[in-house]
């Protein structure tokens, strides 16, 4: 496996106990984690952050997903249904912004092309 992602996942298993059992059974290509590895680089070399905060971030982003989840089982709707609601309750929420702002950066599918993208970033410092 590759450095970073290593030291990724060494750092979620550590602090999430869920994160850890999934990640024990974690089935990716090599070509996926070299990806991965880039990807991890970029946001490193481009952004300046640290492996601790990306682990934050990713596991912000777990717990965002899922609370929103149980919110709407047991509701039967989504917490925010309008614009207003949306802008309110996370755009105009600083302290969730701030949290939040790696993790909107985090690719929900990366092609190809997007890492030939970084791969030539990484490459160029």
């Amino acid at each position: 496996m590759c450095r970073l992602v290593e030291d990724f996942v060494k750092i979620v298993s550590e602090k999430d106990h869920f994160q850890k059992k999934y990640l024990k059974k974690w089935t990716v290509t090599e070509n996926e984690k070299k990806d991965f590895e880039y990807l991890l680089d970029f946001y490193i070399r481009q952004y300046h952050y640290t492996l601790d905060y990306l682990t934050e971030s990713y596991l912000f982003l777990n717990s965002m997903m899922i609370e929103e989840q149980r919110f709407f089982l047991k509701h039967g709707r989504y917490r925010n249904c309008t614009f207003k609601e949306v802008n309110k309750n996370v755009y105009q929420n600083q302290a969730y912004m701030e949290l939040n702002k790696i993790a909107a950066r985090w690719p929900a599918k990366v092609t190809h092309s997007d890492f030939s993208f970084i791969k030539a970033v990484v490459n160029k410092s």
